[in-house]
């Protein structure tokens, strides 16, 4: 998947926070294999911080079943391991930490909170210039019809507003 369609060429929206200019970044199929290995990083971290947690054989069984999991291709936009990173608390942030990375390549997941929490109703704003595109590219692989490839752009951006109006609510109060 090339990165120049989708906006690789265009100049990123910008939002100043903590003494930075933070580029965020337009979504590109570089975009969604950041975010496929931050997910796949999320899940096996959570995995890994049960090792002292757990029994030894129930995190072995645990550890095999993430490796499993990985190997079977669960962490494909939409499939399990995916949805559940995305619908976790860390989701949204580090969503907006794969656009961060593009030009930020340092770029941490406390910095994508960080933002999230200080500059909701900004961030919100350029999000929504960047949004459909990158789901448009996390569905174009999906073999579905184009009616429902728009159906589930819709619900995707509608999950993505009601999470981030959700952060600003919180952090406003």
């Amino acid at each position: 998947m090339s990165d120049t369609p989708m906006g690789a060429a265009r100049a990123c929206p910008e939002i100043e926070w903590n003494g930075q200019t933070w580029k965020i970044g337009y979504p590109t199929g570089r975009a969604k294999d950041i975010l496929k290995k931050l997910f796949i990083r999320q899940a096996t971290d959570d995995v890994i911080s049960l090792k002292n947690v757990l029994d030894g054989e129930q995190y072995a069984e645990m550890f095999e079943s993430h490796r499993l999991a990985l190997q079977s291709g669960k962490f494909e936009p939409f499939k399990p391991g995916w949805n559940a990173v995305m619908q976790s608390p860390n989701g949204g942030s580090l969503f907006l930490l794969s656009l961060l990375r593009l030009n930020h390549p340092n770029a941490t997941l406390a910095d994508a909170n960080g933002i999230t929490m200080d500059k909701g109703d900004e961030l919100a704003l350029i999000i929504d210039q960047v949004m459909p595109d990158f789901f448009s590219v996390l569905v174009a692989d999906l073999k579905i019809s184009p009616e429902k490839r728009q159906e589930t752009l819709a619900t995707l951006m509608q999950a993505w507003q009601t999470r981030l109006s959700s952060n600003t609510t919180s952090a406003s109060a």
